[in-house]
């Protein structure tokens, strides 16, 4: 995650209409934690089902079919062309939301590599099955989904946010 978010961010970001950058980024974090929820349980019920080697097969071909469609799909970029609004760090970092935001996608990010890192194990010494542990990343997946959803529409446009220096 840490290798392609600030590349897929970044395309996000050059894709997106002009003045709508705040959403295409809400929407791509919608889809983030889908995929982080989804994941996990398909590949539980694959471990279940067919055994750890299959699943770990049918993610490898997964990856492999994500590559490849990342490879051919065309990205079109904004057709106007990108005004930065010259803010500086200083001008961003006195911003309490945005302060705001950061401490809560560092918290998050933190629970979530605990959460990833011990809780399979946890609930496998526990007897929970591999689809069961899937289902619980379903859970919090699509709970993390569904809250990013809603902030779609009530915050504010992350270039509001950043006195405008998003790129966009």
């Amino acid at each position: 995650v840490a290798a392609f978010t600030p590349s897929a961010l970044s395309l996000v970001g050059d894709a997106a209409a002009p003045g709508r950058a705040g959403h295409a980024f809400a929407w791509y974090s919608t889809a983030h934690y889908a995929a982080i929820g989804v994941g996990p349980y398909l590949g539980g019920l694959a471990a279940e089902w067919w055994g750890y080697r299959a699943a770990f097969v049918a993610s490898a071909a997964g990856v492999a079919l994500a590559l490849i469609a990342g490879l051919v799909l065309p990205i079109r970029p904004a057709a106007l062309p990108i005004s930065r609004s010259g803010a500086t760090f200083a001008d961003i970092g006195g911003n309490p939301t945005v302060w705001a935001g950061w401490i809560l996608s560092i918290s998050g990010l933190l629970i979530q590599g605990v959460v990833f890192s011990f809780f399979p194990l946890l609930g496998h010494e526990r007897g929970l099955t591999p689809a069961a542990i899937g289902f619980i990343f379903l859970v919090l997946g699509l709970a993390s989904s569904w809250f990013s959803a809603r902030r779609v529409l009530r915050l504010q446009p992350v270039e509001a946010l950043s006195g405008g220096g998003t790129g966009s």
